[in-house]
């Protein structure tokens, strides 16, 4: 009957294993620190965004809804138009 065998590590393989092993744990935490730098990049995208069509929304109501480009209509041309030619104002 064969003895089992245990496979033994040499010291080189014991080496290569351990700087695996933190190598490894070195690139997750790069990992982390890209992903926290991409997070942070990504939100600062978001908000310029936003920002800008902030801005183009305020330009575009100054330049066609402002009330300089609205007609003035009195309140007896209103009642007018709503009630008849025989409303009177109140």
């Amino acid at each position: 009957m064969d003895a089992p065998t245990l496979r033994t590590f040499s010291v080189m393989q014991a080496k290569r294993f351990a700087s695996r092993v933190g190598r490894e744990r070195r690139c997750g935490e790069l990992f982390e620190e890209e992903l926290s730098v991409a997070t942070h990049r990504l939100g600062r995208d978001i908000s310029i965004v936003l920002c800008a069509k902030l801005a183009a929304l305020v330009v575009l109501y100054f330049a066609f809804f402002d009330s300089s480009h609205r007609p003035h209509v009195s309140p007896v041309a209103v009642a007018q138009k709503l009630f008849g030619d025989n409303a009177s104002p109140r």
